[in-house]
């Protein structure tokens, strides 16, 4: 993977990097060698025209299926680079694809703002059975307040049904 190819390796014209001013260089010298013969005729008009649009099209065609190949490759280099940062940065905390994008990151991002929002929303209203053993304590309170341990039936009801309107959360959030 280095800079020079290896001896397994083979390199053709197509995919060697040329540089650009020594091409135009190179068929600058090669233009200025050629001395045109006055006594070739030149072609007509139409001719000259009709070669002319066909050396245009060839060089558009190379432009842009060059241009096509150098975005293959820089969607390549991005690819590699974020695949890069990430094993950098170790695994990420959600998910087990190495490879999530940012996209991914801010959907799940959006995903657990929702059902915060949903959580600090609920009310006691939300659980009938934990607004009743409320206020059945509350008023097992009221009633005895010299002998406040005769409410332990009370207590008990409303812990059963806080553990049970927590079940209850945490199945809505998986």
């Amino acid at each position: 993977m280095g800079a020079t190819p290896s001896k397994h390796e083979s390199t053709s014209p197509a995919t060697e990097p040329v540089d650009r001013m020594e091409l135009g260089n190179a068929l600058a010298r090669k233009l200025k060698e050629v001395v045109p013969d006055a006594s070739a005729p030149a072609p007509d008009a139409k001719r000259q025209e009709l070669i002319d649009s066909s050396i245009q099209d060839k060089i558009h065609a190379e432009l842009s299926k060059l241009r096509k190949q150098e975005q293959e490759m820089q969607k390549k280099i991005e690819l590699a680079l974020e695949k890069e940062n990430i094993e950098r940065q170790g695994k990420p905390w959600f998910g087990k694809d190495k490879g999530q994008s940012s996209e991914l990151l801010q959907q799940e991002l959006n995903r657990v703002k929702a059902q915060i929002e949903k959580f600090n929303k609920r009310s006691i209203d939300s659980f009938p059975a934990l607004k009743k053993a409320r206020e059945d304590i509350i008023q097992c309170y009221r009633n005895d307040t010299k002998r406040t341990l005769d409410c332990w039936r009370e207590v008990d009801a409303f812990n059963k049904a806080v553990a049970d309107a927590e079940k209850e959360l945490f199945a809505a959030w998986k």
